[in-house]
């Protein structure tokens, strides 16, 4: 059993999954919502950069590093060969 390609392959569907988990909760939150009127710009969505930035990258990026960080501790126990 490869250990770090299963968890890579994990890593990327959840990855996945917290991508259109985020863009679906969105989504239906903005069908729910009137237009604003004309002259007005609502801050946030699937349209605004930060949202992006701050929301739906940064969690599965984080999950790897520390997956990453996780492997290479439990590694540093194992026998020389």
């Amino acid at each position: 059993m490869n250990w770090q390609r299963g968890g890579f392959r994990l890593w990327a569907v959840a990855s996945l999954v917290w991508v259109a988990a985020v863009i679906w909760l969105c989504y239906r939150r903005d069908l729910g919502l009137p237009d604003p009127p004309p002259g007005f710009h609502v801050d946030g969505g699937l349209h605004d950069w930060s949202f992006w930035l701050e929301t739906v990258i940064p969690p599965p990026f984080l999950v790897g590093v520390l997956c990453l960080l996780a492997g290479w501790v439990i590694g540093g126990f194992r026998k020389p060969t």
